[in-house]
């Protein structure tokens, strides 16, 4: 009787390494292409670059990679987490890939789930323009609303040649701000 649950076991072990090699446990799994834009956003995208030709355009940017939370330890990590999984519809940048604005391309009844993402852009001090995704804005309108108030209003845009070029005579290249993550906190 022993025999035949030893038996039994050792078949029962043999018979489950077979079916996890046989069904690929250490076969890497496979992907296919997924179009980053469909339908209405990719017509939107289009809208945006012939709107904004002296810009970039990027669709579904993280927002991590706009914005980082200040603090240090666990209030840091928590407010990381908080934006790791979000995106936003299209960031818009400037020709020295400083941000100008997101833009957001949804229904008003969507815009309460919204509002804290753009409470953290706001809090970076990035602006977040919303398109309704069935009445889409002429490229005036487009123009108007995010080169309004960003370095690429005609005011500022002089503000900016002047401060770029002071800082390329200075020392022959734009310098970037350094991220110091040990003082984030202040």
């Amino acid at each position: 009787m022993k025999e035949m649950i030893f038996v039994g076991a050792v078949v029962a072990v043999i018979g489950a390494l077979a079916l996890r090699f046989v069904f690929g446990a250490g076969k890497i799994p496979r992907y296919h292409r997924k179009p980053v834009l469909l339908g209405a956003e990719l017509d939107f995208f289009y809208l945006l670059q012939r709107a904004l030709p002296e810009c970039h355009v990027f669709p579904g940017m993280a927002l991590a990679a706009l914005i980082e939370p200040q603090g240090m330890g666990k209030l840091r990590m928590s407010a990381y987490e908080r934006i790791a999984a979000r995106r936003v519809g299209y960031a818009v940048f400037d020709k020295e890939m400083q941000v100008l604005a997101v833009v957001e391309l949804s229904p008003s009844r969507s815009r309460r789930r919204e509002s804290k993402k753009e409470a953290y852009l706001a809090s970076a001090g990035i602006r977040t323009v919303h398109f309704h995704p069935g009445q889409f804005p002429s490229e005036a309108r487009i123009q108007r609303t995010i080169l309004a108030n960003s370095p690429q209003s005609p005011a500022a845009r002089m503000k900016v040649h002047t401060r770029i070029h002071f800082a390329r005579r200075e020392s022959g290249r734009v310098k970037t701000p350094w991220r110091n993550t040990l003082n984030a906190h202040r």
